[in-house]
């Protein structure tokens, strides 16, 4: 079975640099993921080893070295979010500052929220910097006229009141 099959196996380097660049790749696509839906990217990615460390993580026992490789990979490259994975970036104060908003007042967020912090977070934020962030890490929910991390359900009212802080 190679080098994937064991307790004791460590990942070839190169194994591991396939699986990493198949981490960033899937959120670069996706923005956010659940541990779940990343696992199951990873299972059907089109190279052969990356597809067999995801198969092989989910056995018992024998899959011990390919889930601590996978695991390993996310504590390197990613953060949660709400039980939702993403890319760590911190060299991007913008992006920084809403994933805060959005942790520290929940998933859904008006848009006023997010330009507030925006232009908190520098001095003079690009005129693309809303839409840059918004489109990785959000979906637009029409009916309550506000924006909600990829992946998660609207809480609409709870959201409004928490960001009214000014009555």
């Amino acid at each position: 079975a190679g080098g994937l099959k064991g307790d004791a196996v460590v990942l070839p380097s190169n194994s591991r640099i396939q699986l990493r660049s198949a981490l960033t790749t899937a959120f670069k696509q996706a923005g956010l993921l659940s541990y779940h839906n990343l696992m199951e990217r990873l299972r059907e990615h089109p190279s052969e080893t990356v597809s067999k460390i995801a198969k092989n993580a989910e056995l018992e026992g024998d899959g011990a070295g390919c889930k601590e490789a996978i695991d390993d990979c996310l504590a390197a490259t990613c953060e949660t979010l709400h039980d939702l994975l993403l890319l760590k970036k911190d060299d991007d104060p913008i992006r920084k500052a809403v994933i805060e908003l959005f942790r520290k007042h929940g998933t859904t967020q008006p848009k006023s929220a997010i330009q507030e912090v925006i232009k908190t977070a520098v001095a003079h934020p690009p005129t693309t910097a809303f839409t840059k962030v918004t489109k990785e890490l959000t979906t637009f929910h029409a009916s309550g006229s506000v924006y909600v991390l990829k992946g998660c359900v609207p809480t609409i009212k709870p959201a409004a009141e928490k960001v009214d802080d000014k009555k």
